[in-house]
């Protein structure tokens, strides 16, 4: 297989969107990223077309883009809640991840410090990125990962 080139951001879209129905194709062969909507919301239009009969010739060429398991997004706020200077934000971040529902409490106490917030936002991404390029590597596929297509070589 030939070596593709990835859009950094849709790849971590697909490997971060865990809504119920939300089907990502990984193209094999161009490196795009396709979302696929559920079997019961067909979707027509010719972008769409196109992909269902892409898949329907050579389902081959696609990969389905499974999302993160949900212990890696949990390792990933309990790293950052670690790194938090502030022992009282610290503190409450632990609180959320032992609550009931700790995704969203956790980012509701991040909301309280946009500075916190958004440096958790640049924390995640970074840890994502390497969640991803560990995927492409177990699932054999030579990748570059670029922010933009004018990045690529």
């Amino acid at each position: 297989m030939a070596r593709i080139t990835i859009l950094k951001d849709d790849l971590l879209l697909a490997l971060d969107d865990h809504l119920l129905g939300s089907r990502w194709l990984l193209d094999l062969t161009t490196g795009t990223i396709n979302y696929l909507p559920d079997d019961s919301d067909y979707v027509s239009g010719e972008e769409f077309d196109k992909l269902y009969e892409l898949l329907e010739q050579d389902p081959g060429r696609f990969l389905h883009i499974e999302p993160a398991p949900s212990r890696i997004g949990f390792a990933i706020m309990e790293a950052f809640a670690e790194d938090v200077r502030n022992p009282n934000l610290r503190n409450r971040l632990f609180q959320a991840l032992n609550s009931r529902h700790p995704f969203r409490y956790f980012k509701n106490v991040l909301c309280d410090d946009e500075r916190v917030r958004q440096e958790y936002f640049a924390f995640q991404a970074q840890e994502m990125l390497a969640y991803a390029h560990e995927w492409l590597e177990e699932n054999d596929i030579d990748a570059e990962v670029v922010s933009s297509m004018a990045e690529e070589k």
